[in-house]
């Protein structure tokens, strides 16, 4: 059970959180819930330390999951932000679209690792965006002027990168 569990979530990690398969191990028809998560009855009574590893571990693991997700949509950011800023120096201009840097400037447009879905790309106000682990977009709101400090993924804002750079010169 512990280790169809975390072949599941090693498969995971290639996938956009929508598309995750649940593991087998947390289908099980007799199952009891610890903090909201769903956990097989048998471990109660076959494995008492196969039920506490299990309930330490898969927290960890999701944490693990997000923060890779949240590493690739830096990257690609940061190389979607180098892309806009070089097509502002030769155009004069950020374009209005992230498709029109594609092939000049990126070789495909920018998937965003949380919903498999593009990037998003605000040209209004210079922001570049992901969903996020919540999966919501929230129109390219990071949440600073809401007050949300973390306390609830539901609740999380989107992961906003700030792409214009106002400068005296072109």
């Amino acid at each position: 059970m512990f280790a169809d569990y975390f072949r599941t979530a090693i498969a995971n990690l290639s996938r956009p959180l929508s598309q995750q398969a649940v593991s087998q191990a947390l289908l099980d028809a007799e199952a009891f819930q610890i903090r909201g998560r769903r956990f097989p009855l048998h471990f109660l009574i076959r494995n008492s330390f196969g039920k506490i590893l299990f309930a330490v571990m898969t927290p960890a693991i999701e944490k693990v999951q997000i923060r890779e997700r949240y590493t690739r949509t830096l990257i690609r950011a940061i190389q979607t932000a180098c892309a806009l800023q070089t097509y502002r120096r030769e155009a004069g201009e950020y374009p209005t679209d992230i498709s029109l840097l594609v092939p000049e400037y990126l070789p495909e447009i920018p998937i965003d690792p949380f919903d498999d879905r593009p990037l998003r790309y605000a040209p209004h106000t210079g922001t570049l965006y992901s969903v996020g682990d919540n999966l919501i977009d929230d129109g390219g709101d990071d949440g600073k002027d809401s007050g949300w400090r973390g306390a609830s993924r539901i609740k999380a804002p989107d992961i906003v990168f700030s792409v214009i750079v106002h400068t005296n010169h072109p």
